[in-house]
């Protein structure tokens, strides 16, 4: 239809008077043709019909002694509207882009207040898009998706209660604070992201239930376990997210969670299980048609197969996933992660030579990107096989280089610590290669745990 509505039938629209055939035609005008005057009009009339809508839910549940033709005349009353209002949820999706451009016009001061003094952005559908756009944002820009997390809190918190009901809005309020615990996680705020969490997780119990809001929230809560070094937890939340996701046939989202399964099995020291496990996510990211994430399970996997020791299997698989890697790892950074894994891949395979040449280029990169903790590991690694090569003159080298890392506020001060451990006995010349694994897989757990102290074993202590 081109012409709008009348307010009359927009209110019939509401209240589920009209029959199908005539509430198709608004229903395409609201998502299809996206008029968004009328959307806040019917908005507005959703405000004054929900005493209705109650009334008819009340009569049906607990009026068991009205007569049944009454009852089921209520309950059928109370579908229709809810219906009718999913349908006005569905219409303010197409918005979310556009509100969010408004609102990032403004400036960051005026971004919240503006949620809850305009009605406007007050829709559930902007809410949950930006959850969508924080999500996407974390490992590009966590202010960013961090602020985006804000805005999502805010706009869940505006939401009318009226027009949006109660336990929904739970939802929606549980999962934008779960998105905010997840950027906290990314920006090493783990205090911070178990709060946001624990937050979520109470929202959660006046919610819906519904399955797949509490999936998502433990997938995410599953990242943050894992940066916590709870792999064991990690590994409960994420397995009860994989039997739904499962049970709704969303192959993208089981393969998501199956990485990080991987990820809190190898970290706890099972890198053979890890394998076993990405193995089964790449058939299920192959059919979601999830080419990048393909790519950084490949990734993954062809790693922990180099940590359990499978070294040809690990170039095997590299190799494998050369077109990948060539399609989806552009970026100077994720070349830099490619040939970091190459040089892991060589030590592993004994070859001294083209592991050194690539660990050097991967630390004259992050040098000169001041990549301060990349710089830390991939210095160790180098340091490792000088060791095994017995060149232990090469190792105090590396020790003197690493003053930037030591200046560096990318590092945290346990691991801080662990560096200063390894040049102190480099210097010393008592570095061993037991000890420069250990401080690798430490600084490899630690990465966004500040928390997380190095304790190295008796015999380096």
């Amino acid at each position: 239809m081109t012409d709008h509505p009348t307010r009359e039938a927009l209110d019939q629209f509401i209240r589920g008077e009209l029959e199908d055939e005539l509430a198709g035609p608004i229903e395409r005008h609201l998502q299809e043709e996206r008029c968004f005057p009328c959307l806040m009009t019917v908005r507005g009339m959703m405000a004054e019909a929900e005493p209705e809508l109650a009334e008819n839910i009340h009569r049906f549940i607990q009026r068991t002694d009205l007569p049944e033709a009454e009852r089921d005349e209520s309950l059928s009353a109370a579908v229709r509207q809810a219906e009718r209002r999913g349908a006005v949820i569905t219409a303010e999706r197409a918005f979310g882009p556009e509100l969010l451009a408004e609102i990032e016009r403004r400036s960051p001061a005026a971004r919240r207040e503006v949620i809850r003094t305009a009605e406007r952005y007050q829709l559930f559908g902007l809410a949950e898009h930006l959850c969508l756009e924080s999500r996407g944002a974390v490992l590009r820009n966590v202010a960013n998706a961090l602020e985006l997390a804000e805005l999502a809190i805010e706009v869940a918190d505006a939401l009318d209660p009226r027009i949006y009901i109660a336990r929904f809005t739970a939802d929606q309020q549980a999962l934008a604070r779960a998105v905010f615990g997840n950027a906290r996680r990314v920006a090493s705020d783990l205090f911070g992201a178990e709060t946001a969490f624990q937050q979520a997780l109470l929202l959660l119990e006046h919610g819906s239930q519904d399955s797949l809001i509490r999936a998502e929230v433990g997938s995410l809560l599953g990242s943050l376990r894992i940066d916590q070094c709870r792999y064991r937890e990690a590994a409960v939340v994420l397995h009860e997210a994989l039997d739904v996701f499962c049970s709704c046939e969303s192959p993208r989202d089981e393969g998501k969670v199956l990485m990080k399964l991987a990820d809190a099995e190898g970290y706890a020291g099972h890198p053979e299980r890890a394998v076993e496990i990405l193995d089964q996510a790449l058939p299920l990211l192959e059919e979601a048609g999830e080419e990048r994430l393909m790519a950084w399970a490949h990734h993954n996997l062809t790693d922990w197969m180099v940590e359990a020791g499978q070294a040809l299997e690990a170039l095997a698989r590299y190799e494998k996933a050369r077109p990948l890697y060539d399609r989806h790892f552009q970026e100077p950074a994720l070349r830099l992660r490619q040939r970091w894994l190459e040089g892991r891949i060589y030590a592993a395979l004994g070859d001294a030579e083209l592991a050194t040449t690539a660990f050097e280029e991967v630390r004259a990169s992050a040098r000169d990107r001041e990549l301060s903790y990349e710089l830390a590991m991939v210095s160790l690694e180098l340091a490792l096989v000088h060791l095994q090569q017995g060149h232990a003159g090469r190792v105090q080298d590396l020790a003197e280089e690493m003053t930037p890392i030591f200046r560096s506020h990318e590092l945290h001060r346990h691991a801080l610590a662990a560096m200063y451990l390894f040049r102190q006995a480099a210097r010393a010349e008592t570095a061993s290669a037991g000890l420069v694994q250990e401080v690798l897989h430490y600084l490899r757990r630690a990465r966004n745990n500040p928390y997380l102290r190095f304790e190295p074993s008796a015999r380096w202590g």
